[in-house]
């Protein structure tokens, strides 16, 4: 099985290509920048353009988000831990949706989804600064891992061991026209001794279905103060601009603690667990939670209001804190064509399955909100559980003596 694996740096100038980098005959060593973008991927195997993914698993540590190049070569995946799968497939606790099941989590859990047997476990993971995208077929593996390369940092590359082809790029944003992205800068490659056999000038030319994140000096969803048990998301919208072919949405994976109510709200879908009575408790084990998608209304402030389910009592007065990430952004038809694929990611199972091939995106910043939800306590438990059978039998008593009790009966005299 061929193994292939390739590093790219991407930074903001021209200059800082040949002011961060030094070379010897066997490896390359790049200082970071202030805004500098490292991905690293590796292949096992022979990819086939017929066969469709099985299994994808992304991870969004967010720490990308910060550098203006970050979709330039990266994609803008979920937040947190995502595992998507073929509906033929099976996958615990899943969520199923018309094109995928998936699984998300807040928690970086790769090991409990990745084959016993497969290359990826050997590859080192850096959970707290990188995202990560995997995609698994039956005779094909691909991995990319793209992280910031702060100013303080300096990263190594050589040939790896076990690795067939190696080969590592230098670039700087030269220009990008809405899709349109023109990478400049060098490509280097290893021979099979591990010596760089030779380094050349290259240009790129892609396009890319992300646009650069729109930043705002205030948070665009927020909750709404006091959270309650029913917690209403402000999504402010109102610098947003209504335009030919697009419109605003936001994706909401809730954990099985909150919910949406579909007869409430009015989500475009709602995929997972909705049900309207049972308690976190009893669902906890079907399933992770819910996924749905909203449009939002461009120049105002947008609500929506969510549901706490009753949680697991214990001893002593405390709240169950659960946290989710809405994810906001701007859709647009286009005429482009080609933006399913570049050198750097491709599409293909999570949110942006949702929308047409030629759709661009532009995300918003988004946070990471946390929910309290009040835990029952079992001290008070005994006294409640009595004090409610009491008040119960006193009502069926009262109840049943005003049933079944005579009324008096009233003589009434003529004059």
């Amino acid at each position: 099985m061929t193994a292939k694996s390739r590093f790219t740096v991407l930074f903001e100038e021209a200059e800082d290509v040949g002011n961060h980098l030094r070379t010897d005959d066997y490896s390359l060593t790049v200082d970071g920048g202030p805004t500098a973008i490292t991905q690293h991927r590796w292949t096992w195997g022979n990819a086939s353009d017929d066969n469709d993914d099985i299994t994808r698993i992304t991870w969004r540590a967010g720490k990308l988000r910060t550098s203006n190049l970050s979709e330039v070569i990266s994609s803008v995946l979920s937040p947190g831990f995502n595992v998507y799968k073929s509906l033929g497939e099976p996958l615990e606790k899943s969520v199923d949706t018309p094109l995928f099941k998936s699984f998300h989590s807040e928690s970086f859990d790769i090991d409990s989804f990745l084959p016993v047997d497969s290359e990826a476990r050997s590859l080192p993971w850096n959970a707290e600064d990188c995202d990560l995208d995997i995609r698994l077929r039956s005779n094909y593996t691909e991995v990319a891992q793209w992280c910031p390369l702060h100013e303080n940092e300096t990263v190594t590359f050589k040939r790896e061991t076990g690795i067939d082809s190696s080969q590592a790029g230098l670039f700087y944003l030269d220009s990008r026209d809405d899709t349109l992205v023109n990478l400049s800068g060098l490509t280097c490659k290893w021979n099979a001794s591990g010596n760089i056999e030779k380094c050349q000038k290259t240009t790129l030319f892609y396009k890319t279905p992300h646009m650069p994140t729109v930043s705002l000096e205030t948070a665009v969803v927020e909750l709404e103060t006091p959270v309650g048990l029913h917690p209403k998301l402000m999504v402010n919208l109102t610098s947003a601009k209504a335009t030919d072919k697009c419109e605003y949405y936001m994706l909401l994976q809730l954990p099985v603690d909150v919910f949406v109510d579909k007869y409430q709200s009015t989500p475009l879908f709602v995929f997972g667990e909705h049900d309207l009575e049972l308690p976190e408790y009893k669902l906890r084990d079907k399933s992770w939670g819910s996924e749905s998608l909203f449009r939002m209304e461009p120049g105002m402030l947008n609500e929506l209001t969510l549901h706490s389910r009753y949680v697991e009592p214990v001893v002593g007065e405390e709240a169950k804190i659960i946290s989710f990430t809405p994810v906001v952004f701007q859709a647009c038809d286009s005429d482009q064509e080609d933006l399913l694929r570049n050198p750097f990611y491709s599409k293909g199972m999570g949110y942006e399955s949702y929308f047409t091939p030629n759709t661009v995106f532009t995300h918003f910043n988004s946070q990471t909100l946390e929910v309290p939800i009040p835990k029952p306590d079992l001290l008070y438990y005994d006294a409640t559980k009595f004090a409610t059978l009491a008040c119960l039998l006193v009502s069926m008593i009262y109840i049943l003596s005003k049933v079944v009790g005579k009324p008096r009966s009233r003589r009434h005299s003529a004059r």
